[in-house]
């Protein structure tokens, strides 16, 4: 028998650096956040219930960046990234 089952993790990279946008630019970069995801899976792997191998990283505007990064080929060969999915959105003058 097999069981599937899912798991989910948040990654936020911005308010424990006491950041609440990037639309203007500045830190976390895009390659900080994808090391930021990397360490994440580090983290999920060590749980010994997660398999590294078919985890996806799912990334939302600045978040497609994190993605985009993470798919370097050095970063997805560090991570082992199974899968992605994107989406685009842009910054409002008001943020």
């Amino acid at each position: 028998m097999r069981i599937a089952a899912n798991a989910g993790l948040v990654l936020d990279s911005f308010a424990p650096r006491g950041v609440s946008t990037l639309c203007l630019g500045g830190e976390p970069g895009p390659l900080t956040r994808a090391l930021d995801a990397c360490r994440a899976l580090e983290y999920l792997a060590g749980l010994g219930s997660i398999d590294p191998r078919r985890v996806v990283l799912q990334g939302h505007s600045h978040g497609g960046a994190t993605v985009l990064n993470a798919l370097d080929e050095i970063t997805a060969e560090m991570a082992g990234l199974y899968g992605t999915l994107l989406k685009r959105s842009t910054c409002s003058r008001n943020s």
